[in-house]
């Protein structure tokens, strides 16, 4: 840009030139002004004082000759006098007063401000004395004055507005050859500065030259600070242009909004999740979003935490929000605020995931943790979980309360007759029937299987009976239908208070567990309430702790085996061994079976320790094969419910093939009462058994008191007769001819005889002589235990 051109910058407003040479006219102007002023002023006091000069010359001049001529009394010469005063410049108007009161003038007096009046006393000296004899007073007029100080200011002016002009052309000249023209490059560089690296690609560069000693003028320090922010703005603009794709790419709906909530940005992935785009949403306020389903309290506690103090703090919580088509959804929303080096807050920035996929799935989640699949009933952890929440306010209040524990009567009939399925309808039914007797305050839960609780509140136990017999009512009166088969079940329901004297959940589901049983063993379809002191419910309540302690022995592997002998009583040297089962105490002590197998029969643990017995017995043969080579048959116990259980016959098969014994080796016990109990199953599973190679034996016949007519249908190769005979057959006629009749019975269906309980020589000749094959008891040996006789 040459100079002409920046001249014609000079009428642009908007240009520094313009103001600066606006402001050097001004200043010159006014300094022009003053200075005209000032020398007017001065030459205006110059004229004043030659006049004052003028007035004094004259009183020398004609005071002497003005006395004389008043002294003689002659008027002539006075005037004359006044005459020749009126002759100086200025003076417009000239007066005499004598001391005898006679005047003289001449001239026009005139009253006004640029007048200037001078008075003085006339004297006449007479033989060496001053003698007053008038007045004289001169007038003279300043306005001649003035029109000469009017000549004088356009003189003045004129010169001294030449001399400002040209001085503030030099110093314009100057200021735009060493500042306006680079500021004018420096606003041309940086207008042209914009987001485009490809603009920001050269550097400011100013037609000067350079400092020969290297230092940096004021220009020079504002070229280097743009040209280092040129460099520091491509660099932004790099991470600028990384956190914006990072932000769009984000998984999370980004929004930032002003102080009064107005929208100022949002990521792609905010109109992904509401519909919005930016058109629709940048200007307006975050209400747009808000649903009326979120309590107002959230919002309260979320702006009293951003705002808390000179810090940011960050908000986290979950509500929902309101997308373009009108559908709610659940949002998890980290909110805070920005603030400025101030520590003012500008912004609020908000990052929000969309949770609602998640929360549905969470919240089936809760319903299926808390809820049995089958019935829609609560399921047993829930109901655990409320009843220890009524313990906390029972223990508070003193409040009373019930629990009921319902077991459905021969549901098993219904799963055996028609199926599993047709079970799992029943059990949909009646647990819709029960809902229908049961308060909505109260809890409703299926423990398991046929198994039902309900939690009744705030009532005696009186109440809690009615309640527990209209549910009785219920379940007896209903009848399902399933594919022709009609069937009508009961239910036994044990109640038990809760009050501030119930110590935990646990104790409290064993008293009515135990209170249902003893309602099932008094006949079924009844109605048992839990007391302390009940008698029968105290023996419940010790095989219950039996069945614990069987099961951590089961955990723990605190079981053990014995073995005792079967000596034979007949010539042959056959060599047979019962195992026998004993568990061990928490301090080792050695426990007989008589005090825990009854609690693991009730409680269906009696299989767990078939199975244990087997794997252990298996094992310990499998490892010591010449033993085993010696021995007729080991005699092995199992229980009715191993008859029952479906996978047990693959369980021993399974053993066999592990441990490579010899099932021919392996005799197998059951008792007639689980015989007679599972008959159909007894059989199938002798069958089965027997088909390996195994043996076996019915134990404890004549206990059932049952017809021999079912032998006919067992395939079994020993029969042992119940110790209740043999143990009293030398006093008792009745038992010595029972075990007779069931030896004879026995031998004439090809089955070899054991007499159990023989404990003495009397009882062994009896035996003998009747003709059973063998004898078992603690007489004939004790028992010991299998690791000890293995290795004797």
């Amino acid at each position: 840009m040459n100079f002409t051109t920046s001249l014609f910058s000079l009428a642009d407003r908007r240009s520094i030139s313009y103001k600066v040479l606006l402001s050097i006219l001004v200043f010159s102007s006014f300094v022009t002004l003053l200075i005209t002023i000032y020398q007017l002023y001065s030459y205006y006091l110059e004229q004043s004082d030659l006049v004052e000069q003028r007035m004094e010359q004259i009183e020398h001049s004609y005071s002497d000759s003005l006395a004389t001529a008043i002294w003689d009394i002659n008027a002539i010469q006075i005037e004359s006098i006044l005459a020749g005063i009126m002759e100086f410049d200025d003076v417009h108007y000239v007066y005499v007063k004598t001391k005898s009161g006679e005047e003289y003038q001449l001239g026009e007096r005139r009253f006004h401000e640029e007048t200037l009046r001078y008075h003085v006393q006339v004297w006449y000296m007479f033989e060496d004395v001053e003698n007053y004899v008038g007045d004289l007073s001169i007038e003279s007029n300043l306005e001649g004055v003035i029109q000469r100080l009017g000549n004088q200011f356009w003189l003045i002016l004129i010169s001294q507005a030449l001399k400002t002009f040209f001085v503030s052309l030099f110093i314009l000249f100057v200021i735009y050859f060493l500042v306006t023209r680079h500021l004018t490059r420096l606003a041309n560089y940086t207008t042209s500065i914009s987001f485009d690296k490809r603009a920001l690609s050269s550097p400011l560069v100013l037609s000067r030259k350079k400092s020969h000693s290297g230092s940096l003028d004021e220009l020079d320090q504002v070229v280097d600070a743009i040209n280092n922010m040129q460099l520091q703005l491509v660099k932004n603009i790099d991470e600028l242009h990384k956190l914006t794709s990072a932000v769009d790419a984000s998984s999370s709906s980004m929004i930032m909004t002003d102080t009064k909530g107005n929208i100022e940005y949002i990521n792609s992935k905010f109109t992904d999740i509401t519909g919005y785009t930016r058109e629709d949403v940048v200007g307006k306020n975050l209400r747009i979003l808000q649903s009326d389903d979120t309590p107002l309290p959230v919002f309260v506690d979320m702006w009293d935490i951003i705002l808390d103090g000179r810090e940011s703090r960050e908000w986290k919580g979950v509500f929902q929000n309101r997308k373009k088509d009108g559908s709610l959804y659940w949002i998890r929303s980290s909110t805070t605020c920005i603030r400025d080096s101030d520590q003012e807050i500008t912004h609020f920035l908000s990052i929000q995931d969309d949770v609602t996929h998640e929360l549905e799935l969470t919240g089936q989640l809760d319903y299926q943790s808390s809820h049995d699949e089958l019935t829609g009933l609560i399921n047993r952890r829930e109901f655990e979980r409320r009843a220890e929440r009524l313990f906390s306010t029972v223990r508070l209040y003193k409040g009373k309360h019930a629990l009921c524990y319902l077991d459905l009567d021969q549901f098993k009939l219904v799963n055996d007759s028609c199926g599993h399925i047709a079970g799992d309808e029943l059990l949909r039914k009646l647990a819709s029937e029960l809902k229908s007797v049961v308060k909505y305050r109260d809890t409703l839960a299926r423990l398991g299987g046929d198994e039902f609780g309900v939690i009744i509140e705030n009532c005696s136990l009186d109440d809690a009976n009615r309640v527990a017999e209209e549910m009785q009512h219920v379940i007896r009166n209903y009848q399902f239908n399933w594919e022709g088969h009609r069937f009508r079940l009961g239910v036994s329901i044990g109640l038990v208070a809760i009050d501030e004297t119930t110590s935990s959940f646990s104790e409290l589901l064993k008293n009515a567990d135990a209170a249902c049983y003893m309602a099932k063993d008094r006949g079924r379809n009844r109605i048992h309430v839990y007391h302390g002191e009940d008698i029968d419910l105290s023996q419940r309540h010790g095989e219950m702790q039996w069945a614990t302690q069987v099961q951590r022995a089961l955990d723990d592997d605190r079981l053990s085996l014995y073995a005792q002998s079967i000596r034979t009583l007949e010539t042959a040297s056959d060599e047979h061994y019962e195992l026998l089962v004993r568990m061990k105490g928490v301090q080792g002590e050695s426990i007989l079976p008589g005090n825990f197998l009854p609690a693991a029969e009730r409680y269906n643990l009696a299989t767990h320790i078939d199975r244990w017995v087997i794997r252990s017995a298996f094992a310990t043969f499998a490892g010591h094969p010449d033993f085993l080579q010696n021995v007729n048959h080991i005699f092995i116990n199992l229980s009715g419910q191993s008859l029952a259980d479906e996978g047990f016959e693959d369980f021993v098969s399974e053993q066999f093939e592990l441990s490579g014994l010899k099932p021919e080796k392996i005799c197998f016990e059951i008792t007639e009462t689980a015989t007679i109990a599972n008959m159909s199953a007894a059989k199938k599973f002798i069958s089965t058994i027997k088909s390996l190679g195994c043996y076996f034996a019915l134990d404890d016949f004549g206990s059932g008191l049952s017809s021999f007519g079912y032998l006919k249908n067992l395939q079994v190769d020993y029969l042992k007769i119940d110790g209740m005979f043999v143990k009293d057959m030398v006093e008792d006629e009745i038992d010595r001819a029972m075990v007779k009749s069931i030896n004879e019975i026995g031998q004439l269906m090809s089955m070899l005889t054991i007499a159990e309980f023989v404990e003495n020589d009397a009882i062994l000749d009896i035996v003998s002589d009747i003709g059973v094959n063998y004898a078992q008891g603690y007489g004939i040996s004790t028992p010991t235990p299998l690791e000890t006789l293995i290795h004797l």
